[in-house]
């Protein structure tokens, strides 16, 4: 995660142009806590949300700064698919390998809830912050004081965004649907699905 803020400058830059990934991230500090690293976070995601970009253009940067993990299983999920082009059979697959809690289908939207970070501290604590503190995956979200932007968290789909678009083989609409950070229970995302 410590490439975090690289990701989002190069992000900004293949999307809006060098110069304004210039503006909103001028030169990245050594970040050596969370607070900073969520301070400075919080700073260069309020840059980005005063521009009013389109939802999407957002979900194009923040996508592009997520975590790559599971990528070793993209290979085998997308042979299943072009095998069996069953849907809930693929989720079933992926139950486990990578998702720790089952996806939900509803016709073609598919509702992704991701497992607290630190699932034993979360289920002991009691108060909203470390509750919050606990479910966040994000370091440079999860010690932030105050508000959390919904631009930061669509970093969060950006994961399962890559992995669905990998294996289905086109782009597919992402929703952020819940949030700790907004003071919901969990994160969840919404991916919409080619129709059967």
């Amino acid at each position: 995660m410590s490439d975090w803020p690289g990701k989002l400058k190069n992000a900004i830059s293949k999307e809006l142009g060098q110069f304004i990934a210039n503006n909103i991230v001028p030169e990245i500090p050594e970040l050596i806590d969370e607070k900073s690293k969520a301070k400075w976070a919080q700073k260069a995601i309020g840059l980005l949300d005063e521009m009013n970009l389109d939802e999407s253009v957002r979900w194009d940067i923040m996508s592009q700064c997520s975590c790559t993990c599971a990528d070793d299983l993209i290979d085998e999920h997308r042979a299943s698919y072009l095998k069996h082009k069953d849907i809930d059979r693929l989720l079933d697959e992926m139950f486990q390998r990578p998702f720790f809690v089952r996806p939900e289908r509803k016709g073609n939207l598919i509702f992704l809830t991701k497992a607290p970070c630190h699932s034993e501290d979360f289920n002991k604590v009691t108060t909203p912050e470390l509750k919050k503190y606990h479910y966040c995956h994000c370091d440079f979200a999860r010690a932030a004081e105050g508000s959390v932007s919904v631009t930061h968290c669509m970093c969060g789909g950006g994961w399962y965004r890559r992995l669905f678009e990998q294996i289905l083989g086109q782009p597919v609409p992402m929703k952020l649907t819940k949030s700790v950070m907004r003071g919901d229970d969990i994160c969840q995302f919404s991916v919409t699905i080619p129709s059967d």
